[in-house]
This record gives structure tokens, C-alpha cells and sequence, in this order.
């Protein structure tokens, strides 16, 4: 062994077809005896280390601890081997292995130019050749919302030699590379130092190996589950980051979800419309706190409008450990607008004055509107249950049920009229639409009500039905009323019945001296009285310029019918005061009185009769009246 090698700070062994045959001093005191003499081989075997190929070995060094030497040389052969002592260099290995997951050099341009052993191992179990490990863009891995954060801290530390950085962000799983992963990164600026020249960053993953191998190692059974879910499905971690979402959360979202082509460039919250983005937030807090939230209805703004989307969340537990959480989301835009419009219809029923009410036929009732519900609750104040029976009277009731629901079962629509109660005592007939809707049996299911108040129409009916049928100036009724009444008296067939044909003496000439304004406020003076001296029940009637008709049913003799034409020359011939002018005038009364048995009895019969009994009356005098028997 030459002095050459001696003076080295290395092992070096001269071997002869195996054998030792020579060593320095160092060898020696590796050794810790003199191998010369023996076989190499044979004395390293048993000391090959179980990780290293057999150029590795750890021997037994002088200071009573393990020295890891490299073996340059064939240690069979005949020449001369150096064994390098890798003590150092391998405690400096495992100490990195075990302050990271991941330990890294990056050069200036963020391509690994160094990885730890055990990120290489994990990668080359899981198919990446090991080849292809050094040289790869590290930045490619990183989820494209944390990329920019991550860049920025990257030329920081390019700039500033012994900087050190850290940062929470989303990378691509090394085992799965189809899922993300949360991380912790750890950077350390080494560009001056000697031999590293660039970034060190220890990354530590934070899921801690349950959050994504938990998705991973289900992952058959799991996205087939999920995928054929009718609902959106989301998977998130611990800080939030998502890991995974299904079709119809893809569909919902936008995108294929993170690491495919077309994945959403923003956190998946940022879908939500800012204004409902706090509500996202409380609820992934409320989810990673270990509680459930929602179910609850965000907006995600579109293209082409609003999608309403429908949220509940809940956590994800391993080990009693909250890793993550689930969303499930659900596209209830159509529900969500459905009820929008039905809403402005609710809102358009109440604003109307019309009385809205859905029921089943068996009275049940689905809806009523505003205008509908101040109705029983009228009802109810007044001690009544509100029931839609208690809308009806029973008659009313009775007439419904066999006018409109007996029309329903073969029409789905009916129209009529009704008496409504809309209050204690009070009543208003109402324009009534009622619209049927019929099950796959063809049953009636419910019924709609729409009624109107037609109060004012009735009235106005009413109001023309009085100009037709009665005297506009004095208000009595006309000779169209007093036929239509004495028609219908005869027809009943009224055992005694008296009709008094009252014609006024010297009227013209009131008009004449006058004027006809005097003679208008003297017929209605006249009228007024007649109407106060004949029974309620009685007719008086004016059928022209001064004429007027008293019907009377009941009268039974002459004598009464003798009372009542005296009382009558008496109110009608007395004095009348029209502003300054005093005025009185005659009657003449021709009255027929129908004997019970009578017979051949006929409206114009008796008014021709009593007609002509008037004119006896005014052609003896006037002011007095003549009775004529009608058998």
C-alpha cells in the first residue's frame, strides 16, 4: 500500500481475487482490526444493508457505532477498492426524510433538480418512471387558484438569500394524481449557498393520510356512487379545498371538477353570487366545526341568468377527527322560479277584489286570498266556525250543489250567480267561475272559486228596473207594473179583490192658471197621499197624465171598499200648498168589487169596469165615487 493512499482520509483496501491483501489506516479503523488476510466478501456480507444494493454496507466502525461505507470497486476481484464513508451523508438523508414529506430543490426556474428518497419511492410505486422524477416543472402540481400565491413566494425567495416562507395550499396527490391534496410548504432560500445554488421546499401534507387515501382507496366504489347520484356531490378537505365533485355537481358548478380539463379556475365557492357567499362560507365554517348545515338556496350566477342552487353540507370524519366535508347540492332553479310565479300569482289575487277560494269538493280549503280570508275572518269574529259552509246559506248551498256541482262532473268550468255571506247578517251576491281540476281517474280533485261582487250591477238593475215599472215623477208604479200585479192577482184567483179607478176633477185647470210645474208638485203631493191612505200591501198606481189605480186584495163587502173610496175623495180633493199658490182638486173613484164566487174574471175586465164606474161618479158631479159588483 503506497504512501499515496495512506495519507488519504479514506479507506482503501489492495485486494487479490477477493482477498485482503493490504490496507491503510483508515481501513483498519474501520474495521477495527487489520483485515489483511481475509476474505472481503465474506466479512461485508452479513453487514449488507437491507435498503442499499451490494456496493452498500454497513459496517462496525472503531467508535462502537454503525459507519455506512460505499464500495468503489469489485470487492471479488484483484485490485485495489476504496470504501467511502456515507455516515454523514446518510444521517443528513434521514433527517431530511423526516422533517418532511417531501423534500425538494428547485433551480431558478422551478424544475426539481433534487427530490428525498421517499417522495421518489411513492412515485416510482405508483407507475412514474424514475427517469422522469428530476427535471420537472414542480409549479405544474400546484391547483391552479393557489398557483399565483405560490409563484409570488417563489421569486421572493430568489431575491432574498436565507429567506424562508411558508404557505397552505392545494397540490396534486402523488399518488392519485387525478385528486387534490392540502400541503404546507416550506421554503427556504439557499441561491448562494455552494452546492445547492436554488429553493429548498419541504412540503408536509396536511391531510395526514386521511383525507385523500379515504377517497383514493374507494375510489371504484365510491364515484360510482357518486356518479350515478341524482344529486351534486362534492368532497372537500379539512381547510376547504376541493378534492372531489360528481357529474351532476359538475353539471351544477360548471366544470369536470379539479385536475381535469375545463376545471373551474376559482375555488368552487366563488360560484355562488357575492351577496351569498357569506351564507357558503358560515356553512362550510358550521361543516369543518363538526355540525351539519342547511339545507339552504344560493344563487350561482350564469351566462344566460340565475341558477338556483339548493346546499347542505355535512362533515367528514375519521377517527372522530373532522377531515373534510360532503355538499350536496341540487339544481332547484325551475322549483325556485315555479314558486317565484306562483308568488306573483298569489300576489296578483290578493290585490284583486275578487273573492278567490280553492277547495276540495268535500269542502276542504287549499287557498283563499286576501279579499277571501278578511271574509272568514269576519265569520270567525262573529262566532261562527269559517268553514266554506258557512259562505252559503242553505238554500244557496242547496242550489249550488245542484246547479254548479252536478254541472262540474261532466264540464271542468260553471258559471252563476250567488248570495255570498260576507259577515254577520250580511249577504252580497256575487258573479260566480268555478274551474275543476280532475285526477288520472278523472275524479274531481279540487275546485277554484272566483266570485265577484256585482252589488252595484244588481242595484243598477234594480234603479231600471223602477224606471221601467214605475212613474218617474210621482215614483208610483206605472200602468206596465199595475197590469203585470193585477194579472197575477187574478191568476191566484184572490176570492175578494176591489180595483179603484181614481180620476181627478178641474186638474187641467191647475195647469192652465198655473202652470205645469204647479201641476207636477200637486200630482206629487196627491200621490204621496194616496200612498199613505191605502194598506201596505195595497197597489197605487199612476197610469197617466191624472189618473191613478188602487188594487186591493182581500176586501170582502161594499162597506169596506165605501171606507176606503171616502177616504181617499177625502185626502185626494183637499187643499194642497205649492210654494205661495194654495191648489185642491176633485177625484172621481170608480170601484169594482170582485165577489168571491165570481167567475170570467179578467185584468181588463175589472179596469174597464171600474173605468166606467168612475165616469158615473164625474158625470153626477165629481168628488165622490161609485161602486160596481163584479160576479
Amino acid at each position: 500500500m503506497g504512501e499515496q493512499v495512506d495519507a488519504l482520509d479514506i479507506a482503501a483496501l489492495d485486494l487479490d481475487g477477493g482477498r485482503v491483501v493490504g490496507a491503510n489506516a483508515r481501513a483498519a479503523a474501520l474495521f477495527g482490526s487489520d483485515p489483511v488476510g481475509r476474505v472481503l466478501v465474506e466479512v461485508l456480507a452479513p453487514l449488507a444493508g437491507d435498503g442499499h444494493d451490494r456496493s452498500w454496507w454497513s459496517v462496525a466502525g472503531d467508535d462502537a457505532r454503525d459507519v455506512v461505507v460505499e464500495v468503489v470497486g469489485d470487492p471479488s476481484g484483484s485490485d485495489r477498492i476504496l470504501l467511502v464513508d456515507r455516515s454523514e451523508q446518510c444521517r443528513l438523508a434521514a433527517m431530511v426524510e423526516s422533517l418532511a414529506d417531501t423534500t425538494l430543490v428547485l433551480d431558478a426556474t422551478a424544475r426539481v433538480v433534487w427530490q428525498s428518497q421517499g417522495t421518489t419511492a411513492q412515485m416510482v410505486d405508483a407507475g412514474v418512471a424514475e427517469d422522469d422524477l428530476l427535471g420537472g416543472q414542480a409549479m405544474s402540481r400546484i391547483h391552479p387558484d393557489d398557483l399565483p400565491s405560490v409563484m409570488d413566494a417563489f421569486v421572493t425567495l430568489l431575491a432574498a438569500p436565507g429567506a424562508r416562507l411558508s404557505s397552505r395550499v392545494r397540490s396534486r396527490s402523488v399518488v392519485h394524481d387525478d385528486l387534490w391534496q392540502s400541503i404546507e410548504l416550506v421554503g427556504s432560500s439557499a441561491v448562494d449557498v455552494d452546492g445547492v445554488r436554488g429553493i429548498i421546499v419541504q412540503v408536509h401534507n396536511l391531510d395526514e393520510g386521511l383525507v385523500v387515501p379515504s377517497i383514493a382507496e374507494s375510489v371504484g366504489e365510491f364515484t360510482s356512487l357518486a356518479e350515478g347520484a341524482p344529486i351534486g356531490i362534492l368532497v372537500a378537505d379539512h381547510l376547504g379545498f376541493e378534492l372531489y365533485r360528481n357529474a351532476v355537481a359538475r353539471s351544477v358548478l360548471g366544470g369536470v371538477g379539479p385536475g381535469g380539463p375545463g376545471a373551474p379556475a376559482e375555488d368552487w365557492r366563488a360560484c355562488a353570487h357575492p351577496d351569498d357567499r357569506p351564507i357558503v362560507d358560515a356553512l362550510v365554517a358550521a361543516a369543518l366545526a363538526g355540525e351539519g348545515g342547511g339545507p339552504t338556496t344560493i344563487r350561482c350566477p350564469t351566462g344566460g341568468g340565475v341558477r338556483h342552487v339548493r346546499l347542505v353540507m355535512t362533515p367528514r370524519f375519521a377517527a372522530d377527527v373532522v377531515v373534510g366535508f360532503i355538499a350536496a347540492l341540487e339544481d332547484v332553479t325551475a322549483e325556485v322560479e315555479a314558486r317565484a310565479e306562483t308568488e306573483r300569482l298569489t300576489q296578483m289575487l290578493d290585490a284583486t277584489s275578487d273573492y278567490v277560494a280553492v277547495f276540495r269538493p268535500a269542502g276542504e280549503i287549499l287557498y283563499v286570498n286576501a279579499v277571501m280570508q278578511g271574509v272568514f275572518d269576519r265569520i270567525v269574529a262573529g262566532g261562527r266556525r269559517g268553514t266554506l259552509r258557512d259562505l252559503l246559506d242553505d238554500d244557496a248551498r242547496a242550489a249550488f250543489v245542484a246547479d254548479a256541482m252536478v254541472a262540474l262532473e261532466t264540464s271542468n268550468t260553471w258559471r252563476g250567480e250567488l248570495e255570498l255571506n260576507v259577515g254577520p247578517n250580511e249577504s252580497l251576491p256575487v258573479s260566480a267561475l268555478a274551474v275543476v281540476r280532475r285526477d288520472d281517474d278523472g275524479n274531481l280533485d279540487w275546485v277554484a272559486m272566483l266570485a265577484r261582487d256585482i252589488s252595484e250591477l244588481k242595484e243598477a238593475e234594480v234603479r231600471l228596473q223602477r224606471l221601467v215599472d214605475h212613474d218617474s215623477l210621482t215614483g208610483l208604479p206605472n200602468r206596465t207594473l199595475l197590469n203585470r200585479h193585477l194579472e197575477a192577482a187574478v191568476r191566484r184567483g184572490t176570492p175578494a179583490m176591489a180595483v179603484l179607478f181614481c180620476d181627478l176633477d178641474a186638474f187641467k185647470s191647475v195647469n192652465d192658471t198655473h202652470g205645469h210645474a204647479v201641476g207636477d208638485a200637486l200630482l206629487v203631493a196627491l200621490a204621496e197621499r194616496l200612498r199613505g191612505a191605502v194598506r201596505t200591501d195595497d197597489l197605487a198606481a199612476r197610469i197617466g197624465g191624472d189618473e191613478f189605480v188602487v188594487v186591493c186584495e182581500g176586501f170582502h163587502d161594499n162597506d169596506a171598499l165605501a171606507t176606503l173610496a171616502e177616504l181617499l175623495v177625502s185626502e185626494l180633493s183637499a187643499p194642497v200648498q205649492v210654494g205661495d199658490v194654495e191648489v185642491h182638486v176633485g177625484v172621481s173613484i170608480g170601484a169594482a168589487l170582485v165577489a168571491p164566487d165570481a167567475h170570467d174574471i179578467s185584468a181588463d175586465r175589472l179596469l174597464t169596469l171600474a173605468d166606467g164606474a168612475m165616469y158615473r161618479a164625474k158625470a153626477t158631479g165629481g168628488n165622490r165615487y161609485r161602486i160596481v159588483d163584479v160576479d
